[in-house]
């Protein structure tokens, strides 16, 4: 079984999303971020606008406290930062 881990990703349309991703896309390639390769390669679990969470695909509210809670806590795929 292959553990995935869920990521905070920013789509190119300033929307928020969460992608669920295997860990070899979580290791650092020249020429790419982390936030794109989890759209490019991962599998979308959530979406949000206007601060309300929808399942992919659809329009349908994401409402349940436990997942909420769990999106809440969902590391975001940041650019890494440049060091000196």
């Amino acid at each position: 079984m292959v553990n995935e881990t869920l990521l905070s990703v920013m789509l190119p349309s300033g929307n928020q999303s969460i992608y669920s991703v295997q860990p070899h896309i979580l290791i650092d390639r020249p020429g790419s971020t982390l936030n794109q390769r989890a759209i490019e390669y991962g599998q979308q679990m959530a979406h949000a606008l206007a601060g309300r969470w929808y399942l992919p695909g659809g329009w349908a509210e994401i409402t349940d406290k436990k997942t909420l809670a769990l999106i809440d806590r969902c590391p975001h795929a940041m650019a890494p930062r440049k060091t000196r």
